[in-house]
């Protein structure tokens, strides 16, 4: 039997609204968590892609951001991406 590989893309809120503009904003999400609430079925060998997105209501309006230290994280395992 052929299996055909499906490509899915999540997107998960992590914050919203104006209070942390401005503010460093330090997060950790637990990847595997957020993709079991997401989607029913079964549980993908590996994570493929991680984006941030930055959406503004103006449509646009500039923004800026920076970011620090992204990881990858199972247990003791760590792969730093930025």
């Amino acid at each position: 039997m052929h299996r055909r590989h499906i490509a899915r893309e999540t997107h998960v809120v992590v914050c919203s609204g104006t209070a942390q503009l401005g503010h460093w904003v330090d997060a950790e999400r637990p990847v595997l968590s957020d993709h079991q609430a997401a989607i029913v079925g079964p549980v993908p060998a590996r994570v493929m892609r991680a984006w941030l997105i930055s959406v503004n209501f103006l449509q646009g309006g500039e923004g800026y951001g920076e970011f620090g230290r992204i990881e990858l994280v199972e247990g003791n395992d760590a792969v730093r991406l930025l």
